[in-house]
């Protein structure tokens, strides 16, 4: 799903659905009518009611997409959970006063519907979203509101990651490093972490060091997290920093080493959102 905007935070009812699904495989209403043996007129129709009209439309219906009733139409909760999961899949892109608003919304379907995990995620979009707008301190709220209520031990890797993240750029420190560290610990006992995830942890923990001036600890966390970059994003900005660890102990000729070395990566189009 594309970014989504204001317009799209509403809940379709069955005929909606249905109609846009009409639209993308047959084109128009007319040929989906040929296509099952029907009337446009009858299926308008049906397409205004809450059931769908006949049991021999369903049939005809579920027989044309070569899929069950259940597997086409989403129910409000399952719209709602799309919608949470599409925010936190492309969150920094919600950047915007508006996309605040967005989101708002998006938490208030969850709470109407008693979402609780969801709305547990939009606190931690809405986070995410404010920190993009450098609002730090907003975000922190929503942040540290969304990992008090968490459980899952892969979420709390990445959102206690995000919240050290934050205090780096608060330039605090010390509970900056706190929650690294805390990530560390999950890292220990959470089930299968992306490589993504373990690459950007180390990555923000070594860029952290760097900054506190405890370099040979910077370069030990950007070797470790070289040990999980993938894309050439990744391997570019590690290693580039690797260099910088040297400069910074004025051991310029490692440090030029790993900047030609970062130079010779291609880079590709991965990129990674405020690391």
């Amino acid at each position: 799903m594309d970014k989504l905007t204001l317009s799209d935070i509403k809940i379709k009812s069955p005929g909606k659905q249905l109609k846009e699904l009409v639209l993308v495989e047959f084109g128009d209403v007319d040929k989906f009518a040929d296509a099952i043996g029907m009337k446009t007129k009858t299926i308008i129709q049906y397409l205004k009611e809450t059931n769908l009209g006949s049991d021999t439309f369903k049939i005809r219906t579920s027989k044309a997409f070569n899929k069950g009733l259940d597997e086409l139409i989403k129910s409000e909760e399952e719209q709602v959970k799309y919608m949470v999961q599409s925010v936190y899949d492309n969150i920094k892109v919600y950047k915007t006063e508006q996309d605040i608003s967005v989101l708002e919304k998006v938490q208030e379907l969850c709470i109407k519907n008693n979402l609780r995990v969801d709305n547990v995620k939009m606190q931690r979009n809405l986070a995410m979203s404010y920190f993009y707008r450098s609002e730090i301190d907003k975000a922190i709220g929503f942040m540290e509101s969304a990992i008090s209520a968490e459980k899952s031990h892969n979420y709390l890797v990445k959102w206690k990651s995000e919240l050290g993240l934050m205090y780096f750029y608060q330039r605090e420190y010390e509970k900056s490093e706190r929650y690294f560290k805390e990530v560390d610990d999950l890292l220990g006992i959470a089930k299968e972490i992306d490589y993504s995830t373990m690459w950007v942890h180390y990555y923000r923990y070594g860029i952290l060091k760097n900054n506190m001036n405890k370099y040979l600890s910077a370069e030990k966390l950007f070797v470790k997290s070289m040990e999980y970059a993938r894309s050439g994003f990744e391997k570019k900005r590690t290693i580039m920093n690797i260099g910088l660890t040297y400069k910074r102990r004025k051991r310029y000729k490692k440090a030029i080493e790993y900047y030609h070395k970062a130079l010779e990566v291609e880079e590709d189009n991965t990129s990674i959102n405020m690391i």
